[in-house]
């Protein structure tokens, strides 16, 4: 044992500790019964798992090489309802003992399956309505950005929203808290049922998202502000409204490889444990804040951009879990910054920014819908809205 192998072995561990492929690979070996090419798939899944960034090798039989990793792994009894770390800890040591071999055959492409055509569309049943997070504004189950300068009030509006989704009691929308919109006299919210939420913060620590839930318009008017958040957002581990402290989780989103930020991008453990926490929950909305935390590639380079942003939106789909990202500061005019597919990889763009004196929200890109009218902003602590009614007013992006 060298120098460096503690190292490189705790790697493998904490590569394979946080990645539920390790368990899913375990499984294919225990179900393979002597098909070497079963074999195989399961040791180049682990190989894939603990050595990103490389992906899984297809199916053939094994040489001679990869049979002795095959062997290595089949030697290590492990149960399939253990513990991801145990299992990992069990079994970098026969990753690390054939590490040229494992490295290959990560590195060896999968097969792609044929994409299914559709072509029968006079057989399909109507389509369901659309749904949304904010009526018109922000997609359920897909990925929209709130972007504008620092210190404009961007995290505090996504609080609003994250807040008002969550929260049980009248949602009627023309209650006058705001009880069924995003802010008092903003857009509707796309739900008239309180919706779990996860907000992951890498800025603000968890009294400061306090402080500005306890600006929450009637949240006090029992005379205890804690007993109007407990009744409005749930109590405990049941809790509707989910703050996750990211500021040292690492990004959800970095380079593989050398790790060099024009590396191809691929989602780190911290995104895999941020997402099995938005599904655990249920949630309906994630909000993550800042953009320039949680993605660690070159922001500049389109193709990278654009890998981010579907990989998420798909996830997003299958979870029927939103994603609002917060970016920050704009780029000229753009008010994102970096390539221009941060506009055409979301699905929604909203742009907060103000003219003179006067706070605005507006709609710069909106994929499924006619984009709405802005909106002027007033009262900083708790937002309110109302319609930007200045003629001239045209949009920073056409």
């Amino acid at each position: 044992m060298n120098d460096h192998t503690p190292d490189m072995m705790a790697r493998i561990v904490a590569a394979m500790a946080g990645d539920k492929r390790t368990v899913e690979a375990l499984s294919i070996l225990e179900r393979a019964e002597g098909d070497a090419a079963a074999e195989r798939e399961a040791a180049a899944l682990f190989a894939a798992v603990a050595l990103p960034p490389f992906a899984a090798a297809g199916l053939r039989a094994p040489d001679k090489d990869e049979q002795r990793l095959i062997d290595a792994i089949r030697q290590i009894r492990v149960p399939l309802d253990e513990n991801p770390a145990t299992i990992a800890a069990a079994l970098a040591p026969a990753i690390y003992w054939n590490l040229r071999t494992a490295t290959r055959m990560a590195a060896e492409p999968t097969p792609l399956e044929p994409t299914p055509a559709v072509t029968g569309w006079g057989a399909l049943p109507p389509p369901p309505a659309r749904e949304w997070i904010v009526k018109g504004w922000i997609p359920a189950g897909r990925i929209s950005m709130l972007t504008g300068e620092g210190g404009r009030g961007k995290s505090r509006l996504a609080l609003m929203l994250a807040a008002e989704l969550a929260r049980d009691g009248s949602r009627d929308p023309a209650a006058p808290e705001g009880g069924g919109r995003w802010m008092p006299g903003g857009p509707e919210l796309g739900t008239t049922d309180p919706a779990p939420v996860v907000f992951a913060s890498w800025e603000d620590e968890r009294d400061e998202i306090l402080r500005r839930l306890h600006d929450w318009p009637g949240v006090d008017a029992t005379g205890d502000v804690r007993n109007g958040l407990r009744d409005r957002l749930g109590d405990g581990e049941t809790g509707r409204l989910a703050y996750l402290d990211m500021s040292e989780r690492g990004p959800i989103w970095g380079p593989t490889g050398t790790g060099h930020t024009s590396n191809l991008g691929a989602i780190t453990a911290t995104g895999t444990q941020l997402r099995d926490e938005c599904e655990r929950r249920g949630a309906k909305l994630l909000i993550v804040d800042p953009l320039a935390a949680a993605y660690a590639c070159n922001e500049n380079d389109r193709a990278l951009v654009r890998g981010f942003l579907a990989d998420w939106n798909g996830w997003a789909a299958r979870a029927g879990c939103a994603v609002l990202v917060i970016a920050h500061p704009p780029k000229s005019e753009a008010g994102y910054s970096g390539s221009t597919d941060w506009r055409n990889g979301v699905r929604a763009l909203l742009t907060l920014d103000h003219e003179g004196e006067r706070d605005r929200l507006r709609a710069d890109k909106m994929s499924y819908a006619k984009r709405p009218p802005a909106l002027a902003l007033s009262g900083w602590t708790w937002w309110r809205a109302a319609p930007w009614e200045d003629g001239d007013y045209a949009p920073g992006i056409a």
